[in-house]
């Protein structure tokens, strides 16, 4: 089913502005990721990621149960997924991008937001997750929805080796 966003969060006001057209109407919405948007999603991995995921990964993810992928559209046009795995109350948010167009605009924080409440319901009390340590954008969205660095993993990435930043944040309030 797909949800508009909502205007509870900090930085909603941006968001609606942004993802209104000059109708004036909300043209943003999150679906659950669907086989037949794997296609774009697949394209914004390969221009976000050095190691990207493929296809059969995404396919593979739609069928798991355990997992929750959603899909960002504007004007019925893929801007941008996250996927990320249910494990008791813990979420473990395993990849979110938004196409290179469409960054800097509030995207990335409304998909997390999203993801954030969609694992609440789930009845997830925490997220956690890990980000390149040279992902400055990505650092900042994540501290700026609350989360904290709680760790590293030593040359968790590949191409090229990298250290992970493990984050970690309570989700009560999305």
């Amino acid at each position: 089913m797909p949800r508009s966003l909502p205007n509870s969060f900090p930085g909603a006001e941006h968001l609606a502005a942004a993802g209104r057209s000059e109708e004036g109407e909300g043209d943003y919405r999150f679906t659950t990721l669907a086989a037949e948007q794997i296609g774009w999603v697949v394209d914004i991995e390969r221009h976000s990621f050095a190691c990207p995921w493929t296809a059969a990964d995404f396919d593979e993810i739609i069928r798991d149960r355990s997992a929750v992928s959603l899909a960002m559209l504007l004007r019925e046009t893929g801007v941008g997924y996250a996927v990320g795995y249910v494990d008791g109350v813990d979420f473990h948010l395993a990849n979110l991008a938004i196409a290179a167009s469409q960054r800097r605009r509030g995207w990335g924080r409304a998909l997390l937001y999203e993801m954030l409440r969609t694992a609440r319901e789930k009845g997830c009390q925490t997220c956690s997750l890990e980000v390149r340590e040279s992902n400055s954008s990505g650092i900042e969205l994540y501290r700026r929805c609350g989360f904290r660095q709680v760790g590293v993993r030593t040359g968790f990435y590949s191409m090229p080796r990298e250290n992970a930043l493990v984050m970690h944040a309570g989700i009560e309030n999305f």
